[in-house]
C-alpha cells in the first residue's frame, strides 16, 4: 500500500503560522546598520545650484494626463481624409455599380451586418477596404450617417487605359507617363501639369501606394486634370506588357542608365518615373526597353519626380521637333 491517503481522507494538519524571520545573511557580511570599514557614509546631496533661465521644471507625473471623459484625440491625418466621402448603404452601392474608379478606399463597420454585397462588390472592382470600429467611421463621417460604411472618393473620375490608348493613337506617335508609387499628390498633380503642357495622352497610376487625386493634387495640376486623362490599374508591370503589344516603347527614368537625349524620341513613348526617394521598382524597371537619366552638370545627385519628369517629357518633344 502507499504511504499517500485516500481522496475520502480530507483531514489537515493544523496550520502553523510562524513568525517571519530573515533569510540568514552570506557569511562574513557586514549588517545593514553597520558602516562599512574604510568607506564613508554617504550624505544625502542637496542641490542647491540655481535653476536656469528659460528651463521649466519637470511636469509632475500626472501632469497633462488626459482626463477619465475626455474625447479620444483624433486618428492621424493620411493623404486620403483629403479625399470627398460618401456614407451609406445605398450612395455607395450605387458609385461601386457605377462608377468603381471614382471610389478610392472603402471602410466598413467591423461588427456589421449586412454589408456582404457591398464587400464583394469592392472586391470585384478591387477596391482597397478596411474594417473600423464603430468609433472610427463615426470619425470618418463627420457626424454623417454611415450604416456602417463610408467610402473616400475622388473628386475627379479617373479614366480608363482604353481611353488614353485611344487619344495616344489618334494622335501619332503618341506619349504617354507612368508613375511607379509616387506617394506625394502634390507630385502627382505637378506631373499632370507639365505632361498635360508637354502634350502627352494621359497618366497612369498604380491603384495601390500611390497618391489618390486630392484636392492638393488637383491644386498643383493647375486645372490640368480637366484635360488629361488619369487612369489606375491594378498592375503596372503587366500594363507596361499591354502597352508594348500596342507599339509602344517603354522609357524608364534612373540614375544609372543611359543619357536621355540619346535615345529616339520619334516613336511611341511611355515615359516611366519612380516614386519619392526609392525610384523604379525593380519589377517595373525590368519591363522597360530603355533606363534613360538626366545629366546632371552640378553636384546635386537627383531631381524631384516632377522635375524629373518634366525635363523628360519636353526632351521627348524636342527630340520629335528635330531640336536636342
Amino acid at each position: 500500500m502507499s504511504g499517500r491517503k485516500g481522496s475520502g481522507d480530507r483531514s489537515r494538519p493544523p496550520v502553523q503560522h510562524k513568525s517571519r524571520q530573515q533569510a540568514p545573511k552570506a557569511k562574513g557580511a557586514p549588517r545593514r546598520d553597520a558602516p562599512t570599514q574604510g568607506v564613508p557614509r554617504r550624505d544625502p546631496v542637496v542641490r542647491d545650484t540655481p535653476r536656469r533661465e528659460g528651463v521649466k521644471p519637470a511636469p509632475h507625473r500626472d501632469e497633462g494626463a488626459r482626463p477619465r471623459n475626455a474625447p479620444l484625440p483624433p486618428a492621424e491625418v493620411s493623404i486620403e481624409d483629403e479625399l470627398p466621402m460618401v456614407c451609406g448603404v445605398h450612395p455607395v452601392d450605387t458609385l461601386l455599380k457605377t462608377t468603381p474608379e471614382r471610389i478610392n478606399r472603402i471602410a466598413f463597420l467591423a461588427e456589421g451586418r449586412g454589408l456582404e454585397k457591398l464587400v464583394a462588390e469592392a472586391r470585384k472592382h478591387h477596391i482597397p477596404f478596411d474594417f473600423q470600429s464603430r468609433a472610427r467611421l463615426d470619425q470618418l463621417a463627420e457626424g454623417a450617417r454611415h450604416q456602417g460604411v463610408v467610402a473616400r472618393v475622388a473628386p475627379f473620375a479617373y479614366a480608363d487605359l482604353s481611353d488614353i490608348l485611344a487619344r495616344a493613337k489618334a494622335d501619332p506617335p503618341g506619349l504617354i507617363v507612368v508613375l511607379d508609387e509616387v506617394a506625394d499628390p502634390r507630385n502627382l498633380g505637378a506631373v499632370v501639369r507639365s505632361a498635360e503642357a508637354a502634350g502627352a495622352h494621359g497618366v497612369i497610376v498604380p491603384r495601390r501606394r500611390a497618391a489618390p487625386l486630392t484636392a492638393s493634387a488637383a491644386k498643383a495640376a493647375a486645372g490640368a486634370f480637366v484635360h488629361l486623362p488619369v487612369a489606375r490599374v491594378d498592375n503596372l508591370a503587366r500594363t507596361l506588357e499591354k502597352l508594348k503589344g500596342e507599339g509602344f516603347w517603354i522609357y524608364g527614368l534612373d540614375g544609372a542608365g543611359e543619357p536621355l537625349y540619346q535615345a529616339d524620341m520619334n516613336i511611341p513613348v511611355v515615359l516611366v518615373a519612380g516614386g519619392e526617394g526609392s525610384g523604379l521598382r525593380p519589377l517595373v524597371a525590368k519591363g522597360c526597353d530603355r533606363l534613360l537619366a538626366i545629366p546632371l552638370k552640378g553636384k546635386t545627385p537627383s531631381l524631384n519626380v516632377s522635375v524629373a519628369t518634366a525635363v523628360a517629357l519636353f526632351a521627348v518633344q524636342a527630340g520629335r521637333d528635330g531640336r536636342s
